[in-house]
Parts: structure tokens; sequence; C-alpha cells
């Protein structure tokens, strides 16, 4: 005959630990991508800024605009 075990309980002694790492590599995560993010954002302000007005213009996006622009691709594009 065989019994299943019912018991639910997470394993007390581990659980804290494994959260806490868990808790640690997302906040590390989080790091990584927010520099992943801004070298984006570094590199498409450099290219853009680069450009001249009429490149710029050929692309519809003026001076001004650059920097709104690398955001975007940067921070809201994923």
């Amino acid at each position: 005959m065989a019994f299943a075990n019912t018991n639910t309980r997470p394993a007390a002694r581990n659980s804290g630990l494994v959260d806490a790492l868990a808790g640690l590599g997302a906040f590390f995560g989080s790091i990584v991508d927010s520099f992943r993010r801004y070298r984006v954002y570094q590199a498409t302000f450099e290219a853009l800024n680069n450009l001249s007005d009429a490149e710029l213009r050929d692309l519809g996006i003026s001076r001004h605009e650059i920097s709104r622009v690398a955001g975007e691709a940067a921070f809201i594009n994923k």
C-alpha cells in the first residue's frame, strides 16, 4: 500500500535562505538591467547627436528631440 505525503508546509530551514537569495538575485539583475539600458541611451544619443541636421531631418527628428528619442529607445522599448 502506498501513502501520499500530505505535508504542504515548505521546509522551514531553507525557505528563508532561498527567498533571500532570490531577492538578492532580482536586486542585482535590476542593477545590471539599469546599466544596460543606460548604455543603450548613451549609444543612441551619441549616434543621433553625431548626425547632421539634414540627416536628422531625413529621419524626422529635430536636434532638440535627440534626448527624448534616446530615452524611448533605452527605457520605454523593451
